[in-house]
């Protein structure tokens, strides 16, 4: 049953959704809601005392004259279970 064909194509159309953030150490492909440093971009926001100087967009401030720091998207792991009741 688990090398079906049938079986691999509905397998292959499950989607991970996550409730909470949790450690782990398997890689899930998926976008986190918390931003912070990482490499994917994500947002802007307005530049406050203690943020990191070198995540403001000089292009955006000589145009509008307003201090704002890009955000990126923070890359998580998150720890799965996949549990299979194979009885009939």
């Amino acid at each position: 049953m688990l090398t079906d064909p049938e079986f691999l194509k509905r397998l292959e159309t499950l989607f991970l959704l996550t409730r909470k953030v949790l450690g782990g150490s398997m890689r899930a492909d998926r976008r986190s809601q918390r931003k912070g440093s990482g490499i994917n971009f994500a947002d802007y926001a307005e530049y406050h005392f203690g943020d990191d100087y070198r995540h403001v967009d000089w292009n955006i401030y000589g145009r509008l004259e307003s201090l704002v720091v890009k955000l990126y998207e923070i890359e998580e792991d998150v720890t799965v279970h996949f549990l299979l009741d194979c009885s009939p």
